[in-house]
């Protein structure tokens, strides 16, 4: 395994150097010992406002975290108070927080009872919302934050520890706690607290778990359901690490779980040692915040509807949607009714009855609805519940949108371009069939870092195709370690995927369509050469007599020369025009002919809208009910997606009988020799 990173790991607690400025102590008795705190509030403090604890390290003091955490600064941003209590005095000498360390088994002092009184005196005295007090702190000040979220749970109602961990009997005794929102941030180089816990301590402190499985124990007493993973902005790279990020939210109390770990970061505080992506205060605070956004009152009658729609394979157009009913009341719901509709479509009604306790949900499984290719949305509306309106209407709709068929394209290749990183070695991928065997594959090793390879594929029409490309290491193919990229294209250079930035894998699924084409078109009935043109034009028809004239138009509509064809082929003399555009229209499109039996068997579809609306038609149909059309999706197929390809899509003039709309441009006959003599050409 290559090493990426290079660690210089400082065994410390808390002893953060920076410029010091002493801020005045207040004292404050507790149990029996005069306790000291500092408390900042920034000027014009509106009442009602949070207030922050931030606890310092082992061996560190209230002064020296209230200057590396920088967390008057934040308080002056966002509008909060902050308060940094200072610990006592160890038999060594050193400042602590009592957490039940293994070398402390006679401390006694009641750091819990000290926080909490301390906490609602500054509640009172300072007219600051009781609902919304936080702590965070630094190793020893981060495990002081799990001891208050197992055992200060009504004062403090959520923590965001860095660096620190939860000694196992005091997780053992959480258990009759509820759950509140914790947020760790933690180096993956830890040496002090290692990531991986310490469950026989061997490093003195005691025993306890990995952080991981900490986290893991506040997921599931916070009854969260939904990861979000992703990354921090590496805005710094010459700190040898970077951040990423877990979220676990929408539990059934609405609590969150988070979790931060600076991979390459070691025992620090972020923003004022070792990783500089952060500010760690600054983040506690966005937590916090998060929390006071997401804390919603407990109603009487409370419900919400969710929608699901479970994605379609490649090829798939059927859809099995879901419509969920949730209690978030006190009150138990007995009867509801929501609705639901595709689109504009019809609105269908489901009706509830039973009996759903708070924070119980029922999902209703609709039945299977075959669609055409396109963009949806689906949503549902709840109507009434116990047969009124609810007390909280905003969670009473719910949509989500979905596309069918929506990566289909007409090739007969697929080719990749691939730009390796500075590790080649880590890169592989795939090419195979969807459920099938795999058609072609690829690996590099160390001599073919930075370079950039070429490989095509053949595929077929009416069939699913996947491509997944691997990084072994985890950190895809470019932004960290070279440039590296990977672009999938067809034949008409339409991009499928470009891309680079991924984790482990990426998997892209490719839908090749099946299409009536030009080839199926007697396109060579109707011939224009040469294009651009010199002297003159050649006109040919093949064998399609009833097409028997044309005319030849500027841009700007007007009529420059029409004329009667004699013959399956016409030479056309244009040598008394100017180098230009023109447009020649044939007219009775209604006479074209087509090949094989597609004109016959082939399907167009379309949706009205409306669940089940999927109407089919036959080229043949078409072109009976709108003739040419089939010669323009003919033709619209052949052309490069987006802008261009509709710009040139406008060049195409197609027209049934022998009218045209070209008379709105009030297209006129231009005898030149009589507008001046000197247009007339002299041989």
């Amino acid at each position: 395994m290559k090493q990426k990173y290079t660690f210089l790991i400082l065994l410390i607690f808390s002893i953060l150097f920076t410029l010091k400025i002493q801020a005045q102590y207040t004292d404050f008795e507790h149990d029996g010992l005069t306790r000291q705190y500092i408390y900042y509030e920034p000027e014009n403090l509106n009442q009602q406002m949070p207030l922050v604890f931030v606890m310092h390290g082992y061996t560190g003091d209230a002064n020296s975290i209230r200057n590396y955490s920088q967390m008057n600064d934040f308080a002056d941003q966002y509008g909060f108070a902050v308060c940094y209590p200072r610990g006592t005095v160890d038999g060594g000498g050193n400042r602590f927080w009592n957490v039940g360390y293994a070398f402390h088994p006679n401390e006694t002092v009641d750091d819990v009872g000290y926080l909490t009184q301390l906490a609602q005196y500054l509640q009172q005295s300072n007219g600051l919302n009781p609902d919304y007090t936080f702590a965070t702190g630094m190793s020893n000040g981060g495990e002081m934050c799990y001891m208050l979220a197992c055992q200060a749970y009504d004062t403090f109602k959520a923590v965001a520890p860095v660096a620190g961990m939860i000694l196992q009997d005091i997780l053992d005794d959480c258990d009759a706690a509820p759950g509140i929102p914790v947020f760790e941030i933690h180096g993956s180089q830890d040496g002090v607290t290692p990531l991986a816990g310490d469950p026989d301590n061997n490093d003195g402190w005691g025993s306890y778990p990995s952080i991981a499985d900490t986290i893991d124990y506040f997921v599931e007493k916070n009854g969260c359901t939904t990861l979000i993973e992703g990354s921090v902005p590496n805005t710094d790279t010459s700190d040898g690490s970077f951040i990423v990020s877990e979220k676990y939210i929408n539990g059934v109390n609405q609590n969150e779980v988070w979790y931060y770990k600076v991979v390459g970061g070691g025992h620090d505080w972020p923003g004022s040692s070792g990783n500089m992506d952060i500010e760690a205060g600054e983040q506690a605070w966005l937590f916090f915040q998060n929390y006071i956004d997401n804390n919603v009152v407990v109603l009487d009658l409370d419900a919400a509807v969710s929608v699901n729609v479970p994605e379609t394979s490649c090829g798939d157009t059927t859809i099995t949607p879901s419509v969920s009913l949730t209690n978030y009341g006190f009150n138990p719901i007995t009867v509801a009714e929501m609705t639901w509709q595709i689109n504009d479509g019809d609105i269908q009604t489901i009706n509830f009855n039973g009996t759903l306790s708070q924070n119980q949900t029922q999902t209703f499984t609709l039945d299977p609805i075959d669609l055409t290719g396109g963009s949806y949305v689906f949503n549902a509306s709840l109507i009434s519940v116990n047969g009124v309106i609810d007390q909280n209407t905003q969670n009473n709709e719910a949509a989500t949108s979905f596309d069918i068929g929506g990566n289909e394209y007409l090739t007969q290749q697929i080719t990749l371009e691939l730009l390796t990183d500075d590790y080649a070695e880590e890169t592989s991928w795939e090419f195979r069939e969807i459920g099938g065997a795999v058609l072609d594959s690829g690996s590099y090793n160390q001599s073919d870092d930075n370079t950039t390879f070429i490989e095509t594929f053949g595929v077929v029409q009416d069939n699913c195709y996947e491509f997944e490309i691997f990084d072994s290491f985890g950190d895809g193919i470019c932004c960290e370690f070279g440039e590296g990229f990977y672009t999938l294209t067809t034949d008409s250079a339409d991009v499928v995927i470009d891309g680079g930035e991924f984790s482990s894998n990426e998997v892209t699924e490719i839908s090749i369509g099946e299409e009536l084409s030009t080839g199926d078109v007697f396109l060579s009935t109707i011939a224009l050469y040469p294009n651009p043109a010199n002297n003159e034009i050649t006109l040919s028809i093949g064998d399609t007599n009833d097409i028997s004239s044309y005319r030849i138009y500027t841009t700007f509509g007007q009529l420059l020369q029409e004329g009667t064809l004699q013959a399956n082929k016409e030479v056309i003399s244009v040598s008394r025009y100017t180098v230009g555009i023109y447009f020649v229209v044939v007219k009775n499109i209604e006479h074209i002919k087509f090949t094989g039996k597609k004109f016959q068997n082939k399907k167009y579809y379309r949706h009205t809208g409306y669940p089940g609306g999927i109407k089919e038609t036959t080229p043949e149909k078409l072109h009976e009910k709108k003739p040419g059309e089939t010669l323009k999706l003919a033709v619209k197929r052949m052309l490069p997606g987006g802008v261009l390809g509709r710009k040139q899509l406008t060049k195409l003039k197609i027209y049934s009988g022998s009218d045209h709309p070209h008379s709105a441009q009030n297209p006129q006959v231009i005898e030149l020799g009589k507008l001046n003599s000197k247009n007339l050409a002299r041989n």
